[in-house]
């Protein structure tokens, strides 16, 4: 789960869902529906061939990247990393020691 980061209100509720698929390193970011808020939610960035990449290095994103408080850079729109799944911390403290 990921917040937009330095937004003002009432964006700045607002919840996406990124994904980082370990087997190319490409990313998808996804905004749940959430009734009633005047927002559209569904796809911000679909997964593509072409693996998201930090802006300041061009170094393609890597699953050391994403860490609950941290932030990735997409499309100059910035999400600040706020919760994981059970099941995503194992893979990360089993293969990535973190």
């Amino acid at each position: 789960e990921a917040g937009a980061a330095g937004v003002v209100p009432p964006h700045d509720k607002r919840r996406f869902v990124v994904t980082l698929y370990l087997v190319d390193n490409t990313v998808s970011v996804y905004e749940p529906p959430v009734r009633n808020s005047g927002i559209v939610g569904g796809k911000f960035l679909e997964r593509t061939l072409e693996p998201v990449r930090k802006p300041s290095s061009r170094a393609p994103y890597t699953a050391r990247d994403f860490v609950v408080g941290g932030t990735l850079t997409v499309h100059a729109h910035c999400f600040q990393l706020l919760a994981t799944d059970a099941a995503t911390e194992k893979v990360l403290a089993d293969h990535f020691g973190m």
